[in-house]
């Protein structure tokens, strides 16, 4: 026999030239196929594991003067607004009438940056419903809830407000 004629020796027959490809004995069993599949999912979930610390350089956390900032207009807060002989007890009609003024007034009076992003809230000791004292709400800045914020919060009582008894909570953001 000559190079051409080649014969598959169990059979005694001529092998087809697809046949080597589709035949039933391959090279690859299961274990070979759940290695591989089991090493990508590893390496994806490390490569998605690390991909939130490669943004984290480009994103802005706070810093101390942010907190410094808020400390420091919580306690002029506290200071101009408090009632003599009494701690921590505000005097809800100047209160008030300072959380109606223009936000540029508010910033003037307390000497803040124009470019600070700022919110000052009172709500009940829970945290979770704004205080009202005579009709007005006791809150004012711009609220952004899921923004990363220097935030100080103090205990005060509102002299005369039913809802701050035994206190309130008086919550300072700047971002």
């Amino acid at each position: 026999m000559g190079d051409s004629e080649v014969m598959e020796f169990e059979t005694g027959q001529e092998p087809s030239g697809d046949e080597g490809l589709l035949s039933d004995d391959r090279g690859q069993t299961l274990q070979d196929f759940v290695l591989g599949v089991s090493i990508f999912l590893i390496v994806v979930v490390f490569v998605f594991g690390l991909f939130p610390n490669f943004l984290s350089p480009f994103t802005a956390g706070v810093d101390a003067a942010e907190r410094a900032q808020a400390d420091r207009l919580a306690r002029n807060l506290i200071e101009n607004h408090s009632v003599e002989a009494a701690d921590n007890t505000l005097n809800g009609t100047q209160l008030a009438d300072t959380m109606q003024k223009p936000e540029s007034t508010f910033r003037e009076r307390f000497a803040l940056a124009t470019t600070a992003s700022i919110n000052v809230t009172v709500r009940e000791i829970d945290g979770r419903r704004i205080v009202r004292y005579d009709g007005t709400t006791l809150a004012m800045g711009s609220d952004r809830a899921n923004e990363t914020s220097g935030s100080v919060s103090r205990i005060v009582s509102i002299a005369g407000s039913e809802k701050c008894q035994p206190g309130c909570r008086l919550i300072v953001k700047v971002w």
